[in-house]
Formats: C-alpha cells, structure tokens, sequence
C-alpha cells in the first residue's frame, strides 16, 4: 500500500492565524494569517471598525488606488498594514506594548476580523511574554 505523503510546506515561527497590534499602530500578520488567508495575493485594505463589539474588520481587496484603501506591506513571512491615522480616527488604545489577537474570516462579511476585547497576549521586552487573561 503506497504511502499519500503531504509536504510540510516551510518553516515558519506559527502556523495559526494570528495578527498583532503593535505600539506603532501597525497590524501585523503573521506567516500562518499570510499562508491561510493567501494575503499575498491583495495589495491593499479596508478597515471597518464596530465600537460597539470592539471588532476591527478587514475588507481585503487587490487593488488599493481608492485612497482609502491601505496599503499592504507584504516582507518574507509576514506583512503588515499601516494603521495609526485608522486607530486615531476610531480612538483605538494603542498600547506600549506588542498585543497579539487570533485572526478569524467572519462569514456573514467575508471580512477577517480582529476582536480587540480577547487578546491572546501582550509581548513586552524583548523575548518576553505575559499571557492575556
């Protein structure tokens, strides 16, 4: 009986979806988010935000030249999008520290959404990790 081997696809520091805001205001996707959404592929961002849930939603698009499409800046594992002028605009609380979130697509929208009020943890100085509650 012959085998059905899978390759293990690369090295990357996570696997699950996950995605950080981090004290420059940016948000931060990391190589499992990039693999499992294939954020390669967009160029640019929506960004929706729902005061009431405290739910960041982000509607991912292939083309950003409408001007209030940010920018996706993709680098070898991760990317990334610019989003301090977003978090002012919504009064977001940027904190001092790194805060990771797990990054989910919300079906009804299509959008991938961040739930700032269940951050899985704050990342502090260097190689620390303090687990959110």
């Amino acid at each position: 009986m012959p085998f059905q081997f899978v390759k293990f696809p690369g090295q990357a520091r996570g696997f699950s979806a996950r995605v950080s805001l981090r004290k420059n205001a940016q948000l931060g996707f990391n190589g499992g988010a990039v693999m499992h959404y294939k954020l390669e592929q967009y160029t640019g961002a929506f960004l929706h935000f729902d005061a009431s849930s405290q739910v960041i939603g982000i509607q991912l698009v292939t083309t950003h030249e409408d001007t209030a499409a940010c920018r996706i800046v993709h680098r070898p594992g991760n990317s990334y999008i610019a989003a301090k002028s977003f978090c002012d605009f919504f009064q977001i609380p940027v904190s001092d520290e790194t805060t990771r979130y797990e990054l989910k697509r919300d079906e009804e929208s299509g959008m991938l959404i961040v739930e700032l009020a269940k951050p899985l943890a704050v990342k502090g100085k260097k190689r620390g990790l303090d687990v959110g509650e």
